[in-house]
């Protein structure tokens, strides 16, 4: 499960915020044949979406990150969810393992 930082999320909301406004001018820039005006608020907001595609590539990677698991966490997470089954569950488990690998059974102590 993927951790959103909220300084990204605001973050976020805040260039796309600034991108509608800066495209906005730009409109109002081209009414007024302002074309300096024009190509300075296109220069923003090229800038404004190189930070948002950087912005979404952090989080991407976030998602990938969080995605990839090691073999000592899925046992963790394994263990404990096993750990809180009632018995008769654990050993249809352990039965189910044991025709799988072909390991001797084991008896679960109570």
């Amino acid at each position: 499960m993927a951790v959103k930082r909220p300084e990204q999320k605001t973050k976020k909301k805040y260039l796309i915020e600034q991108l509608r406004e800066t495209h906005n001018d730009m409109d109002c820039a081209r009414e007024m044949d302002s074309w300096t005006a024009v190509a300075t608020l296109r220069r923003q907001a090229l800038a404004l979406r190189a930070e948002l595609d950087a912005l979404a590539l952090t989080e991407e990677e976030d998602r990938n990150a969080a995605g990839r698991a090691t073999d000592d966490q899925i046992l963790g997470e394994i263990v404990a969810a096993v750990g809180v089954m009632p018995v008769s569950v654990i050993e249809e488990i352990m039965e189910a393992c044991e025709d799988r690998v072909g390991a001797p059974r084991l008896r679960v102590v109570k």
